[in-house]
């Protein structure tokens, strides 16, 4: 017999190790890659690929390509989750792995203001091209039209860690 969920998300099992949501943000911050997990409309299976992501103003945004299963997955169902891990390392003495990881349950859309998809872009390009910011612009409005910005909304953040 199924144990009933109280809530619409379960609580983390080792509540020894939750960080809570501010950490978990830190955590996605500091990722400089994180795993976007839809719903295939193929087959009902999980899709999960790993990707570029920023936060900002509350929310985590990827850039992709205006065509692809994971666009196709979020068209048709927007429940999404994502997850990262940071300041990953192995203890092999401990037989462990020292850790911070973060989960977020979410809604995706893909952005449709050209306002809104420009600033994502231009942090884009100063998260990961910091000393290419003029020749990120000029890249950001050759590939303007054929790039879409999917934006994730948060409902859930856990932030989890086996170390400080």
């Amino acid at each position: 017999m199924k144990k009933e969920c109280l809530s619409m998300f379960r609580d983390m099992r080792r509540v020894d190790r939750d960080k809570g949501s501010l950490a978990g943000i830190e955590i996605l911050k500091n990722s400089d890659v994180s795993f976007l997990s839809t719903i295939s409309v193929d087959n009902g299976y999980p899709y999960a690929v790993p990707m570029n992501h920023v936060f900002l103003d509350g929310n985590i945004y990827y850039h992709c390509s205006k065509k692809g299963h994971k666009i196709d997955n979020i068209n048709e169902n927007s429940k999404v989750c994502v997850s990262a891990v940071s300041d990953y390392e192995f203890v092999p003495d401990k037989f462990t792995v020292g850790y911070k990881s973060v989960v977020v349950f979410g809604n995706a859309s893909i952005v449709e203001d050209e306002e809104e998809k420009r600033k994502v872009l231009k942090e884009v390009i100063k998260t990961y091209s910091t000393d290419y910011i003029e020749d990120g612009n000029e890249y950001i409005e050759k590939l303007f039209k054929i790039t879409d910005i999917i934006k994730v909304v948060p409902e859930k953040i856990s932030g989890k860690a086996s170390k400080e």
